[in-house]
């Protein structure tokens, strides 16, 4: 049944005093001097355009005001209801947010969403707002990837790969010693380690030479 069918058949089950004792008494001297047919047509002439508009009010709910709290994004049918009223860019916005983004997806990234003042998304349109905005900067950082590298942006990668190299042989250093004890630092495997950090520091040191060139 149409929205504003309901609200018509609700009123007319549900009658509400707008007026006083008087009113009533003027609406029932005028119902019993008109005839109920043409005290009815009045009726209906008067408060038609009222009802159709608070009908429109009521069952004109942009689903992009829908709470994300009260939805289950992982259910295909819930997600097939909301695309009803949604655009075709929307509703791949809304998938990817409910596999990629959504905490309660099997396949969720692990990073929650979060707008520039470091609030979640509360409603649909705004998951859908900032799952753009997120997909929009990583094909950004893609095609930036993409993009030949200068000299300059080549030292400072190779630069930052060798210091996570070495951040992890520092680790392996640790948890043998949390192992061993200092009978760690007596091993072959502890002398490997310290020449691969020594080794590394060296290419670090010519890499930040090479750096400072050609910063210039």
């Amino acid at each position: 049944m149409p929205c504003w069918a309901a609200t018509l058949r609700f009123v007319y089950h549900h009658p509400v005093n707008f007026g006083t004792q008087q009113a009533e008494k003027t609406a029932i001297s005028s119902f019993q001097s008109k005839g109920p047919e043409k005290h009815t047509k009045r009726m209906i002439r008067t408060a038609l355009p009222l009802l159709l508009v608070i009908a429109c009010a009521a069952c004109g709910q942009d689903v992009r005001q829908r709470q994300l709290g009260d939805l289950a994004l992982g259910d295909m049918a819930v997600l097939q209801e909301l695309g009803q009223d949604l655009s075709a860019e929307e509703r791949a916005l809304l998938a990817t947010y409910s596999i990629a983004h959504w905490p309660g997806s099997s396949a969720f990234c692990g990073e929650v969403l979060i707008d520039q003042s470091g609030r979640q998304p509360s409603t649909i349109g705004e998951a859908i707002a900032m799952t753009k905005a997120r997909e929009t900067a990583r094909e950004e950082q893609l095609a930036r990837a993409a993009l030949p590298k200068t000299p300059l942006e080549e030292l400072l990668e190779r630069r930052s790969f060798l210091e996570g190299q070495q951040e992890q042989l520092f680790v392996q250093k640790e948890l043998m010693l949390n192992e061993h004890g200092n009978a760690a630092r007596q091993t072959a495997s502890w002398a490997a380690i310290e020449r691969e950090i020594v080794q590394g520091y060296a290419v670090i040191t010519k890499l930040n030479e090479d750096i400072g060139q050609k910063a210039q």
